[in-house]
């Protein structure tokens, strides 16, 4: 799982408790601070997000020599407060851009392809001119419902 820093409003009687800190979700678990005066709170309200995660040919950073294939990997769910991820499609086709070791795109922001209900690929074909170094792969993702979100994993040319 990934931690994830979210905002937690709640409605009290005499109004928005302004007193709250950012809560910290990590492994399915919250917490929330409240001003010792706090009694009572009427309704709490959350939001959905769109959870990516990204692979580079499995866990960890990869080495490839250059002129290799390189598979970029994203699995995406929606995840509902208190609730669990479930894969699901994105409102639009989630996008993969690769930076090389100096930060200059080599990949822009191209269409995956889906393999699977909230599964999706991006094969690219590295040059054996390619430049040596730590490459970063990122993948965006957005929904009608939940905030887009960025992703990144590392890979190694050499």
């Amino acid at each position: 799982m990934m931690a994830v820093n979210r905002i937690w409003m709640l409605n009290a009687p005499s109004g928005v408790v302004d007193v709250l800190q950012r809560a910290q979700i990590a492994y399915g678990y919250s917490g929330i601070v409240l001003a010792k005066s706090t009694t009572s709170v009427d309704s709490v309200r959350t939001e959905e997000e769109l959870r990516i995660k990204i692979t580079v040919g499995g866990q960890g950073m990869k080495n490839y020599t250059r002129g290799a294939a390189i598979l970029v990997e994203a699995e995406i769910a929606l995840h509902t407060p208190f609730g669990s991820d479930s894969y699901r499609d994105p409102a639009t086709t989630p996008t993969c851009t690769i930076k090389d070791a100096d930060g200059t795109v080599t990949v822009d922001a191209q269409n995956m392809t889906k393999q699977d209900t909230g599964k999706y690929y991006y094969r690219w074909q590295s040059a054996t001119t390619s430049q040596e170094g730590i490459y970063t792969s990122e993948v965006f993702a957005d929904d009608t419902n939940a905030d887009g979100r960025v992703r990144k994993a590392l890979f190694r040319l050499v």
